[in-house]
C-alpha cells in the first residue's frame, strides 16, 4: 500500500507525519481439543516520504498459548518472543516533527532528539486465568 495525495494534480509520497506504513500478520495456529497455540509475526515495513524522511520498518514475533481447564481458561503468551529492538511508529514520527530542526518565531531551537525517542516494548511474558461466569 502506497501513501499518496494528489497536489497541483500530482500524486506525491505523503509525509511520514501522516502516511500510514503498510503492515502485515502472519500466523500459524495449532489447536487440539483443550488446547491453543499460535505462532505470528507482525512486520511494520519501511517508509520514505517525498522529502526523504524515513520511518525504520521492525518486525516481532509472538507466541500464544491457551489450555481449557474444567473451570475456566489459562492463558501464557510472550510477545516480543526474539525480544527485537525498535523505535514506535510515534517514536518515529515524533522525532521527525519536535526533533532538533525546530525553528520558532525565525529563532532555531536546539532541542534534544532522544527526548522523543521511544523504544518498543522488550520480550513480555503474560500469565492470565480467565472464567467466564
Amino acid at each position: 500500500i502506497i501513501s499518496e495525495t494528489k497536489s497541483d494534480g500530482e500524486w506525491v509520497d505523503m509525509s511520514i507525519q501522516t502516511a500510514s506504513p503498510s503492515k502485515a500478520t502472519a500466523y500459524v495456529n495449532w489447536q487440539a481439543s483443550k488446547m491453543n497455540t499460535r505462532l505470528q509475526s507482525t512486520q511494520m515495513f519501511d517508509y520514505k516520504d517525498a522529502a526523504g524522511e524515513e520511518l525504520n520498518g521492525y518486525n516481532t514475533i509472538d507466541l500464544l498459548t491457551s489450555i481449557a481447564l474444567p473451570v475456566g481458561q489459562f492463558s501464557f503468551s510472550i510477545t516480543n518472543l526474539l525480544n527485537t529492538e525498535y523505535d514506535t511508529l510515534w517514536s518515529q514520527r515524533a522525532v521527525s516533527i519536535y526533533g532538533s530542526e525546530q525553528v520558532v518565531s525565525g529563532i532555531p531551537l536546539d532541542v534534544n532528539d532522544n527526548l522523543f525517542v521511544f523504544e518498543g516494548q522488550g520480550r513480555t511474558y503474560s500469565l492470565n486465568y480467565n472464567v467466564e461466569f
